[in-house]
């Protein structure tokens, strides 16, 4: 019985081309011809370039992509810079009406204001306005002079030097 199991491992461990399904005339190097080894050397390579063959076509889309990619990176990077630039405008509106609302609120003028007034917020606005309107009113009060407490009548009963005019002249009449 073991001679009849011999043959078939001998033909299990013959070498095999994986490419040919087990074709075993094209399996030895010293058996082709050099005409069959070029003819099948070109096979191979054929069939490796058909695997590749869109690879040209793939890469060229790729880099369309890569370009449509940084396109709209670039377009997005530009909304979002123009975004920003568009909310720094309405803050510093919102602020210039904000401190306009409050100089008119306590009679300052425009070029006080500007130049003036610099709290970006409501509480601070108001604050500074208060203290411009304060010194604006102590500035436009009128200036009348003192009275001089040395003067006049004093708590003894003497009488300033006016009194004693209007007193000597009333006994001469």
């Amino acid at each position: 019985m073991p001679n009849n199991n011999e043959p078939a491992q001998n033909e299990q461990q013959q070498p095999t081309d994986g490419e040919t399904g087990g074709d075993t005339s094209t399996a030895t190097p010293t058996n082709l011809t050099q005409e069959e080894f070029n003819r099948q050397l070109d096979d191979r390579l054929r069939r490796e370039r058909a695997k590749f063959s869109d690879y040209k076509e793939l890469k060229e889309k790729a880099a369309r992509l890569d370009e449509m990619e940084q396109a709209s990176k670039s377009e997005l990077e530009k909304a979002n810079s123009r975004i920003s630039e568009l909310e720094a405008e309405r803050e510093a509106a919102q602020a210039e009406t904000l401190r306009y609302r409050v100089a008119t609120r306590y009679g300052i003028s425009d070029e006080d204001a500007d130049l003036i007034l610099t709290g970006t917020d409501e509480e601070t606005l108001t604050r500074q306005a208060e203290r411009i309107a304060a010194r604006i009113d102590e500035e436009q009060r009128p200036r009348s002079p003192q009275p001089d407490p040395t003067q006049g009548r004093n708590g003894q009963g003497h009488a300033n030097a006016a009194d004693q005019f209007a007193a000597a002249t009333q006994q001469l009449l």
